[in-house]
């Protein structure tokens, strides 16, 4: 999977879109999260339902591990009770990849709902 990303990323710096020591990142990026979750298959699931629609989403974890390293730190911290607090990103992240579980489902009473879920 990750070839087809690498080349893409090659691409990327050829036509000018990203330096080369971006892409050197990305690249190393990619290896590195590829690596990280080898024969997990992984998935971030969100399905929404209403009365005209039905959409489900499937991404893979290893996408979005690859997202969030692109995430500014300073972005993750927050003021709770006066106090900076880091949000654990990668401590979050780590737990998702190895657990099977429901995030969030919301129903309402008319049938529709949310649900985000890992598997």
């Amino acid at each position: 999977m990750g070839r087809e990303e690498i080349k893409k990323v090659i691409e990327m710096v050829k036509e000018g879109k990203i330096s080369p020591e971006e892409g050197e990142r990305l690249i190393l990026a990619i290896k590195k999260v590829e690596k990280e979750g080898k024969g997990k298959g992984r998935f971030l699931r969100i399905s929404a339902v209403d009365e005209e629609d039905k959409v489900n989403i499937k991404i893979p974890l290893f996408l979005v591990r690859l997202a969030s390293k692109f995430v500014p730190k300073e972005s993750l911290s927050y003021e709770v009770g006066g106090e900076k607090v880091q949000l654990p990103l990668d401590e979050i992240l780590e737990h998702l990849t190895n657990e099977n579980y429901t995030l969030v489902e919301v129903e309402s009473e008319d049938g529709s709902y949310v649900k985000i879920w890992i598997e």
